[in-house]
């Protein structure tokens, strides 16, 4: 799979990634004198998920860039 297709597939778990980011958030300003601490630790494990989700594309396009710098692989040769 190219770079580009990789990129493009990782943009479709980042867009509900932004969208439960942004939920948690919300969730975690609204209620956050109400809640348990169980509640709390949901909220910010979730609001993490997402933000992983969120900056995939970013790592990956990160990654592909540092990768294709290297210059040409070299062969081992192995006497057998």
């Amino acid at each position: 799979m190219s770079r580009n297709g990789l990129i493009l597939t990782s943009l479709v778990g980042a867009i509900p990634g932004a969208l439960m980011m942004i939920l948690m958030v919300m969730a975690f300003v609204n209620y956050a004198g109400g809640q348990t601490v169980i509640h709390k630790i949901l909220c910010v494990m979730l609001l993490l998920i997402g933000l992983l989700l969120f900056a995939m594309p970013v790592g990956i396009f990160d990654r592909s860039q540092s990768g294709s710098r290297r210059g040409p692989a070299r062969r081992i040769r192995r006497y057998g």
